[in-house]
């Protein structure tokens, strides 16, 4: 067994109306490649990519809200109503992430 130490940065959105903590954790694995956790109240949503050309906030503010939701919703949903509605949760989520990094890049350079 090899054990390796990674660093993880990681940050809380509060303040956005209708919904809970948002807690954030990011995780570069290399050079472009990187892991997200996303948790709000008592869901989860994980993603990873392997060339992101730079770093997360980099890659998060490059693409779309829709790429970013279709990559990390659940691949488990039984009907086209469920999905809807969390696909609708998990933009408004996404798009908060989204303005925490603009916002961070502007202040504080990459995550």
């Amino acid at each position: 067994m090899k054990l390796t130490t990674t660093t993880a940065k990681s940050f809380s959105i509060t303040e956005v109306e209708n919904l809970d903590r948002i807690n954030v954790f990011v995780t570069m694995d290399g050079e472009g490649a990187g892991r997200i956790v996303i948790h709000c109240w008592d869901q989860c949503w994980t993603g990873y990519w392997g060339a992101m050309g730079g770093s997360m906030s980099d890659f998060w503010l490059r693409v779309s809200a829709g790429y970013l939701v279709n990559a990390m919703q659940s691949k488990i949903i039984t009907s086209q109503s469920v999905k809807k509605r969390e696909d609708a949760y998990l933009r408004r989520i996404v798009e908060a992430v989204q303005d925490a990094f603009r916002l961070h890049k502007e202040c504080n350079g990459d995550i």
